[in-house]
């Protein structure tokens, strides 16, 4: 069975100092070419709170020189309809457009570079989910997401229930899916490839569940078995916000060195798996 170990970064940068957010990511992009990740990194854009191609261009076009998958990442709580028709839980209008700003932001500046303009990797801030940001993301052309936590559940940033995945095992391989039916983990056929997300965060990391998640999926005979794990860029950042902890990059270090070592895991970008899985029942 062949492991592969997807590290993902939801560029939320969550300082005012722009050096200090630009601190941030240097501190990830040298960690990430030490340990030989370069052009196996997926990093989402927060384009829409945090300007990244007007005020981080310098970081883009090192993420976009080693050939990093590059997709959007787009917070929406702010988009919950004020209804008792569940329905409607999100404005569907007002996502589509606060997204396709996004993603025309980020496509526009990738083609002023020379790149192909188009986004295909999209990732919900707080791994919303409601078929109105799918219908969405379906319009805009997306074809690859990371949305899904097995076994948990979780709120937004206002502390309203943004996703419920109890019900989806550990171990679970990407699945493919249409806009209605993204918990249906056995579901494989639609427009996305949903890849779960396995861990979160960067300190708290479980070498256990990484154990757990790769013999469940051994078990359901998913070959490769994809263990994702998403992270920030402020996670690196020191108790006094003015620049990059040493102990946390260090602790960066050791969790892709002991990937490596202990568990026998090969880093993949979102675009090189879905490339992988291309041959699959679309």
């Amino acid at each position: 069975m062949q492991k592969l170990f997807l590290v993902t970064v939801d560029c939320d940068l969550r300082m005012d100092d722009v050096d200090v957010r630009q601190a941030g990511l240097d501190a990830l992009l040298e960690v990430f070419a030490d340990e030989g990740l370069a052009g196996h990194v997926t990093w989402f854009v927060n384009e829409s709170d945090f300007r990244l191609t007007e005020l981080h261009e310098g970081f883009l076009h090192e993420v976009i020189a080693r050939g990093d998958t590059v997709g959007v990442h787009d917070h929406l709580e702010s988009f919950r309809a004020k209804s008792a028709d569940v329905s409607l839980e999100y404005d569907a209008r007002s996502v589509l457009a606060y997204c396709t700003a996004a993603r025309d932001r980020l496509a526009g500046w990738l083609e002023a570079q020379g790149c192909d303009g188009r986004v295909t990797v999209h990732r919900n801030g707080c791994l919303a989910q409601a078929p109105q940001i799918y219908e969405a993301l379906a319009e805009l052309g997306y074809t690859v997401l990371s949305d899904v936590w097995p076994r948990h559940r979780g709120n937004d940033r206002r502390g309203r229930a943004a996703h419920d995945n109890t019900g989806i095992p550990l171990g679970i391989g990407p699945y493919r899916h249409d806009t209605a039916n993204f918990q249906d983990h056995t579901s494989r056929r639609g427009r996305f490839l949903q890849v779960p997300v396995a861990e979160m965060f960067l300190g708290p990391f479980r070498f256990e569940l990484l154990q757990r998640w790769l013999d469940a999926s051994e078990q359901q005979g998913a070959d490769p078995a994809v263990f994702t794990w998403c992270l920030h860029p402020y996670e690196v950042i020191n108790d006094a916000r003015d620049a990059a902890s040493s102990g946390m990059v260090g602790v960066l270090r050791d969790h892709l060195d002991r990937c490596r070592a202990d568990h026998d895991m090969e880093f993949a970008s979102m675009t090189e798996l879905a490339a992988m899985l291309a041959e699959g029942p679309a």
